[in-house]
């Protein structure tokens, strides 16, 4: 029998007074896969679209204090989004999938750039490290 390890970033406020509530990497995976993973012309329903922004803008929320100090300029670009309410997954849903997997993308990146997973991946393709 084998166990699941699950994987946690762990979060410093930003003025060092106290340790945050860590970062579930293997929620934050598991959601992406589910977005990313399943094929592009299986129709998600409205429920499985507005948990998934649900889902999504809390990983973002708290992935992008994390990467804003060293890559302030990607940051700055999901907050832009997040600033508008996404597309309601009943009226809209290829707007709402469109949303959900630009979402799962730049979640998947920030957590790679918050993990050392990420730092490997980005210094072999020649990125230096901030």
């Amino acid at each position: 029998m084998t166990t699941a390890t699950r994987h946690r970033v762990v979060r410093i406020a930003a003025d060092h007074t106290a340790v945050l509530e860590p970062v579930d990497v293997e929620a934050v995976r598991s959601t992406v896969r589910k977005i990313l993973g399943s094929v592009p012309s299986v129709v998600l329903g409205a429920d499985d679209l507005t948990t998934a922004i649900t889902d999504l803008t809390a990983h973002l929320d708290v992935l992008m204090p994390i990467v804003a100090r060293t890559h302030p300029e990607l940051v700055a670009s999901i907050r832009r989004r997040l600033e508008y309410t996404p597309p309601d997954a009943n009226r809209y849903p290829v707007c709402a999938r469109r949303w959900v997997e630009e979402s799962a993308r730049s979640a998947d990146q920030l957590l790679d750039l918050a993990t050392i997973r990420g730092k490997a991946r980005w210094g072999r393709a020649g990125v230096a490290e901030p």
